[in-house]
């Protein structure tokens, strides 16, 4: 017999505010841990934010649970 332990996701470490300067590019990370290893979703005012190759780019939660949003081209717009 077998024995799986399922632990609920949680953020280890949550978004932290940033300042940027307009046109520069900024990464926010966070890290999660849970058992299975728990998905991912970045929104913006509700709604999700897609990978692109001109603005957005997202790197999945790794073997650590660290994730990534990088963010290109900042301006007032990306404002959340």
């Amino acid at each position: 017999a077998n024995l799986h332990v399922i632990y609920a996701p949680d953020f280890v470490s949550g978004l932290k505010d940033k300042t940027v300067i307009a046109k520069e590019t900024v990464e926010l990370i966070v890290k999660v841990a849970g058992t299975p290893q728990p998905t991912l979703t970045w929104l913006k005012a509700g709604k999700e934010i897609k990978a692109d190759e001109k603005k957005y780019s997202i790197i999945p939660i790794d073997k650590d649970g660290n994730a990534k949003l990088i963010i290109k081209d900042v301006n007032e717009e990306d404002h959340a």
